[in-house]
């Protein structure tokens, strides 16, 4: 597999559903510049990446990306007590309650977004939504910690925490509402689907991360541990990044060969990956003119 063979597509309510969400946002106070989020397309991740999913599922993925995009700037700009707070608040399921802190539109925002969810699938659907949720505030609270320590995680614990803390495995998940509950746990194919979404961004991020000295980047921490130059290292991630492609490439297949919804299932990934690839290449001002690191070519 390579980038010009993964097909791409758009969900043909994304700007309907962006308009809705972003006034349902405003309501909750959790939209600091709408236009902004519009200019960025931030909530068409969910049109690219999710591109068969209907208006009323579109708009809750949003909103709960909508929810993830407003905690990254609030843990940016917040001081280390009120992040800590939010996060036992969420471990405590108590997250609900109105306090007075700058997290407390978003714990509004995400409970009626979630509790909505809830209906969308069957019970297990949710349970495991549930848990997904669970590894992705676990790792964005891994990750605020580390920051604000001001010291280098170790590499295998980053790659790990990355895949939690993306927001792929949350949006994956709307992929399995008609599932058998045996099939809710993350599965193989989603791991490496992951691995590429997570890397790819690194190799783009890399100059920033290391320019600020943050070291929540698998290029910067591959580098410290390979003792190679910034071109070496972006030759590497390069490299390692196609191989990912390729395992995927095959698992894809493997899961294509069991036939029936699962064969459905396999040319979704494939539209999801895609989509998520140039979503990011759309997105010029945040990315740049390359698919997450790699010449479109």
């Amino acid at each position: 597999m390579n980038l010009s063979s993964l097909p791409i597509s758009l969900n043909l309510h994304t700007r309907e559903a962006e308009a809705n969400v972003l006034a349902w946002g405003r309501n909750f106070g959790i939209v600091r510049n709408g236009s902004l989020i519009i200019q960025y397309k931030v909530l068409w991740f969910a049109g690219y990446t999710l591109p068969y999913l209907d208006k009323p599922s579109l708009e809750r993925a949003m909103k709960l990306f909508l929810c993830l995009h407003h905690l990254d700037e609030l843990l940016e700009n917040c001081v280390f007590e009120e992040a800590q707070a939010f996060f036992h608040m969420w471990c405590e399921f108590s997250y609900v309650e109105n306090y007075d802190s700058p997290f407390s539109p978003l714990s509004c925002a995400l409970a009626d977004v979630l509790m909505d969810m809830e209906h969308s699938g069957n019970a297990e659907w949710s349970e495991f939504l549930w848990f997904n949720m669970d590894d992705y505030l676990g790792s964005k609270r891994w990750e605020f910690d580390y920051k604000n320590r001001g010291i280098l995680p170790d590499l295998d614990s980053s790659v790990k925490q990355a895949g939690f803390g993306s927001g792929v495995f949350p949006a994956l998940h709307f992929l399995k509402m008609d599932w058998r509950a045996e099939r809710y746990p993350i599965e193989w194919v989603e791991f490496e689907l992951c691995r590429i979404c997570c890397l790819s961004n690194d190799l783009v991020l890399f100059k920033k991360f290391k320019k600020s000295q943050l070291g929540a980047n698998e290029l910067v921490l591959r580098q410290i541990d390979l003792g190679l130059s910034d071109v070496e290292i972006l030759r590497h991630g390069g490299n390692f990044l196609m191989e990912l492609l390729k395992s995927f490439s095959e698992v894809v297949e493997c899961v294509r060969m069991e036939g029936g919804s699962r064969a459905d299932w396999a040319d979704e990934l494939r539209l999801f990956l895609g989509g998520c690839l140039y979503w990011s290449e759309e997105n010029a001002l945040r990315y740049g003119t390359k698919i997450n690191g790699i010449n479109k070519t």
